[in-house]
């Protein structure tokens, strides 16, 4: 028999694995002590850093790559307006920030690649001007064998919010604000407070499983949409834990109790009808075991079922073998996912279009 709350520390452990990443420290300036004052003041920053810093605030490990795709040119007599702007004069706004400590970079030998992240100084700035910065991390602690995923989430949505519209035709979606992802950070810090009551229930011997909880909580709040007392949309602001899924587990169950996704994303739904049209997404860089797949895409197909937080799963992927697997697993299941269009697999592209390469191989000099 599981015990659900013994998997809510498993799960949700936040604890960094052993290799910890030691992020590059901006370059100090050297001011004499007579000219320092006595008050240390804020610097100014243009709305557009602003925006810059506020998406790597919330997903730290972005690449220039990512970065550059948050933002368009102004009109001017060598470029037309709304075109992106070009990665070198991105990367030169990067590194002024980076001058001013407003945020700092891990470098990846390996990949070849700067994961960049904001520092306490930039979290400080960006909430000294109304932004949230309680769901908002940095990369420090985070283990190096991680920051891959980082970025590769990152970037995926980096072209969710991007104003060139990466997914206008694909998903028929126009480009996200901020405010509609949700980080996996924020998932995490909306279910926080219900690991804890969970966790004092079970010392009370009363109902402690998330399962039966989450259930009776949405079934709760849809039905105050159909009578009309609630939005739609207002739903999961009113219980941000829905964006966690999780199943009653019994014997011989594949469900998973408590699953969160990678990133999520708020869509607008189709008329008046209570069918969520919210985007669930995977990245997915390293294959998992075919029991694994079993058991996320069970635990899918029961939660698309019903469709009330999540309308359709996306899972972006590099190569072919785990597309391959995922389609097996899903015909073997006769879950209809891929058929139906609940589930998506999609290549994670560049910024010109071109798929992510595998580059597991190596290759010597």
């Amino acid at each position: 028999m599981i015990e659900p709350t013994d998997l809510l520390a498993e799960l949700l452990d936040e604890s960094p694995e052993e290799i910890q990443t030691p992020l590059a420290q901006p370059t100090p300036v050297n001011v004499a002590a007579k000219t320092m004052p006595t008050k240390r003041r804020q610097p100014e920053i243009s709305p557009g850093n602003l925006e810059l810093m506020a998406f790597l605030a919330k997903f730290p490990g972005a690449t220039l790559e990512a970065m550059s795709m948050l933002q368009v040119r102004q009109a001017n007599p060598f470029h037309k307006a709304g075109t992106l702007r070009a990665i070198g004069g991105v990367e030169a706004t990067l590194k002024k920030l980076r001058r001013m400590g407003i945020l700092t970079w891990h470098r990846d030998p390996a990949a070849q690649e700067n994961y960049y992240s904001i520092t306490s100084e930039g979290l400080e700035i960006l909430g000294s001007t109304g932004y949230d910065t309680a769901p908002i991390a940095t990369l420090q602690g985070v283990a190096k064998t991680r920051a891959a995923h980082f970025s590769a989430i990152a970037q995926v949505a980096a072209q969710l919010y991007s104003p060139a519209g990466f997914f206008k035709n694909l998903l028929g979606i126009a480009p996200l604000s901020l405010d509609a992802l949700v980080s996996e950070k924020e998932m995490r810090s909306a279910f926080e407070p219900v690991k804890s009551a969970l966790r004092e229930a079970k010392k009370k011997g009363q109902p402690s499983e998330f399962g039966p909880l989450r259930t009776a909580t949405m079934e709760a709040r849809f039905e105050q949409v159909a009578q009309g007392q609630m939005a739609l949309g207002d739903v999961l602001e009113a219980e941000p834990m829905l964006w966690t899924l999780g199943f009653k587990p019994y014997e011989n169950s594949i469900l998973k109790p408590i699953h969160q996704p990678d990133l999520a994303a708020r869509i607008p739904s189709n008329g008046d009808e209570i069918r969520s049209a919210n985007l669930l997404i995977e990245v997915e860089l390293s294959k998992k075991s075919w029991q694994e797949y079993e058991s996320i895409l069970a635990t899918l197909a029961a939660e698309l079922r019903e469709g009330l937080t999540y309308g359709r799963a996306i899972y972006f992927t590099i190569g072919t073998q785990i597309p391959t697997l995922l389609k097996k697993v899903d015909a073997a299941g006769n879950h209809g996912l891929i058929s139906s269009g609940k589930l998506l697999i999609l290549p994670l592209k560049h910024r010109d279009g071109t798929p992510y390469a595998e580059n597991r191989r190596i290759n010597l000099a």
